[in-house]
């Protein structure tokens, strides 16, 4: 029986059983509650997706998961990118996330094509990666992906392109678009959890004066998507409201 009924009531099978869940845990019932919201926003604002990549971690393909299932069914399979990840400085073990097949499995419309800007996890750094250094990772793998994808996407259209990840990946991108305001050193897992709330959002535009692409943060609130804000709480991450 659960303890807490903010989780889910089923979990996906694994290899590894129940303790794979302690490096790699599932979305709550909240947060997978918000997601259909925010993609009930995206659809009724016309938005479309034209490509969505996330984080391997198991909660962030059910939000991406969950996000998707309010979209137009011919919205694009989630791409994993491991290189949005957290800092590996915060793990003992290495999280076995599901791969691409065995999440297809489970009815996550996953892409099992994708390929990678970082195939897999940089072990070596298990432990001793701190938080600097995955945010250079995660700003390198998302460049590495826009760049691979510049041929595909429209951009005289705006195509969307939706990011699902961690606190840390919204300090990472925020951290290399406005590094003046960004505090030093490099915050832990507390203040980030603090500053970025679940279902947080950065919203990035396109500059059309510089080539190649480059990208800067929309200036104030509001984002594309409304915030959700419930009694003391809100989506809203504190650094944007400074």
């Amino acid at each position: 029986l659960r303890e807490d009924l903010n989780m889910p009531a089923q979990l996906p099978r694994r290899p590894g059983g129940a303790l794979a869940y302690e490096d790699d845990s599932p979305v709550t019932r909240t947060g997978a509650w918000g997601a259909e919201g925010l993609g009930q926003a995206l659809r009724d604002r016309g938005l479309r997706p034209a490509l969505i990549l996330c984080s391997p971690a198991l909660r962030c393909v059910q939000t991406a998961a969950a996000l998707c299932s309010r979209l137009p069914a011919d919205h694009p399979p989630i791409a994993l990118e491991p290189g949005l990840f957290e800092p590996l400085g915060w793990y003992a073990n290495l999280p076995e996330h599901l791969g691409a097949k065995a999440l297809r499995s489970c009815g996550y419309p996953v892409s099992e094509q994708y390929a990678p800007t970082l195939d897999g996890l940089p072990i070596h750094l298990l432990g001793r990666e701190r938080e600097g250094a995955a945010a250079r990772r995660i700003v390198q793998s998302l460049q590495a992906v826009l760049d691979s994808a510049a041929p595909q996407l429209s951009w005289d259209s705006d195509p969307l392109i939706l990011v699902v990840g961690h606190a840390c990946t919204l300090d990472a991108v925020r951290r290399s678009l406005d590094p003046i305001s960004a505090p030093k050193p490099y915050p832990g897992s507390s203040y980030l959890g603090l500053a970025y709330p679940f279902l947080s959002q950065v919203t990035l535009l396109r500059r059309t004066d510089t080539q190649p692409v480059h990208w800067k943060l929309h200036a104030r609130q509001p984002q594309i998507l409304p915030p959700i804000h419930h009694a003391f709480f809100s989506s809203i991450p504190t650094p944007l409201l400074n």
